[in-house]
């Protein structure tokens, strides 16, 4: 059961660092769309990256809840295991 929990923090782990990577290029790509433009006009499709910038958002975001959700599940099964253990030692102790 132990190792089924460490490969799962694992699992989460690298899905809270896929979440951050993708929030920190959008981020970075926003930034940059978004920089003081000398010549006061937008490139020629400006318009189009920022639909992408908005889409890379969005990913982002999502992500986040996902890698959010699966560390809070991989808590309460932690906890169940924890209490698991527990129990079995209390019931060898008896024993």
């Amino acid at each position: 059961m132990r190792s089924d929990l460490q490969s799962e923090r694992a699992r989460v782990s690298a899905l809270q660092k896929t979440a951050a990577d993708a929030m920190t290029n959008a981020r970075d790509f926003d930034e940059f769309l978004i920089g003081e433009d000398p010549w006061r006009d937008k490139p020629h499709g400006y318009g189009e990256q920022r639909g992408l910038a908005k889409q890379m958002r969005a990913t982002a975001e999502a992500l986040s809840i996902k890698a959010d959700e699966a560390h809070s599940r991989c808590e309460i099964l932690e906890g169940l295991a924890a209490l698991a253990e527990r129990r079995l030692d209390a019931t060898a102790v008896a024993c």
